[in-house]
């Protein structure tokens, strides 16, 4: 979806919605009753385009925004390394004006180079306080640029969309206790553990769903452990539904990480099980998750758990798991708290406390 040809309104403020996801028509609902209008550029990006290929499609995106930023009073980008090849690219493409970014939603994660590291950590610690940064959403206070981050920008965002039709369709499967043990995903993942476990448990089935990589740190391939590569979409969602149970192995339990594949668990009906984190009290809440996804210290503790569960309190977890998506998956949450902060910075309206969203 594209403004290249749209004649747009000379009344009211304008608002770029572009980025690799994102719903733009939920959130021009939440601003109707607003002398707003939402003009959508989104364009998906899948994870098997590989990294230089994702890159490539975010350099483009943020090249569109930059060349039409004049025509809006602001904009919302859907994607952290969007934001950073704007920024990047609005230096080398200066314009009088300046307009102000919303940006959705900040994952820092650490190179294992020194070097590389620290000229990522510059070049993202500008670009959040940036003149033209009016809102960082953040997803845990944990993150490790949220503390360099002017308060007055970050926002502590603890909610993620998602809802899948492919799950809702295949509702039969919902609930169910299937015959392995799933772990997917493609960043931040420590999959060595799952090759451990399964050298442990090896009466016990496990499924992965991770990027060609993988096969490194399956080599060789425990016979008790499926590889799925480069699996998306519903095919990645028939793996959740068909499970036993969810694993979510963190390599940095710094990292937010693994939202989506929770979200989808929660909704097929899941028990989850994830390294102890950070971020589970911004996100989620340990005391109201705490019936369904389990955060293990060790290894040793997690096999145990697995050799100890039994079928009926799998099935008794998922029953939890899935009442509390139904019950807290409210998908225009986010974007009534974007809407509020377009008020804000757009209109210079008071407004009430964002829905979904502190600033802390």
């Amino acid at each position: 979806m594209g403004v290249r040809n749209q004649k747009l309104s000379k009344v009211g403020k304008k608002v770029l919605f572009i980025g690799d996801g994102g719903e733009p028509a939920a959130l021009a609902e939440c601003l109707v009753d607003d002398d707003m209008r939402v003009i959508p550029h989104v364009h998906p990006l899948s994870l098997s385009l590989g990294v230089l290929g994702r890159h490539l499609g975010y350099f483009r995106l943020a090249l569109f925004a930059v060349r039409h930023r004049k025509q809006f009073d602001g904009i919302l980008i859907w994607q952290q390394f969007v934001a950073l090849y704007y920024c990047l690219l609005r230096t080398l493409i200066p314009g009088a004006r300046s307009t102000p970014i919303i940006l959705y939603y900040i994952i820092y994660k650490k190179s294992s180079n020194k070097l590389v590291n620290w000229a990522k950590h510059q070049v993202m610690r500008a670009m959040v306080n940036s003149r033209h940064m009016a809102v960082v959403y953040f997803m845990s206070r944990s993150d490790y640029l949220y503390e360099e981050t002017d308060p007055s920008k970050r926002k502590l965002l603890v909610y993620c969309p998602f809802n899948s039709d492919y799950i809702e369709r295949n509702s039969a499967l919902i609930g169910t206790v299937g015959q392995f043990y799933f772990s997917g995903g493609a960043s931040n993942r420590n999959y060595s553990q799952i090759r451990q476990l399964a050298e442990l448990m090896p009466d016990s089935q496990f499924s992965v769903a991770g990027l060609p990589a993988v096969h490194s740190v399956f080599k060789p391939c425990p016979p008790n452990v499926k590889l799925h590569i480069d699996v998306y979409g519903d095919a990645f969602e028939d793996l959740v539904l068909r499970s036993r149970a969810v694993i979510i192995p963190l390599a940095d339990p710094m990292v937010t990480s693994g939202q989506m594949v929770v979200l989808a668990a929660m909704q097929a009906g899941k028990a989850v099980f994830i390294t102890r984190n950070d971020f589970i009290d911004d996100w989620v809440g340990r005391d109201r998750a705490a019936g369904f996804l389990y955060e293990y210290e060790s290894l040793e503790q997690l096999t145990h758990i697995l050799r100890t569960i039994t079928d009926a309190e799998l099935a008794a977890s998922g029953e939890r798991a899935r009442k509390f998506f139904l019950e807290h998956n409210d998908e225009k949450t986010i974007y009534r708290s974007f809407a509020e902060q377009l008020r804000i910075v757009l209109m210079n309206g008071e407004g009430s406390p964002p829905l979904s969203a502190k600033n802390v």
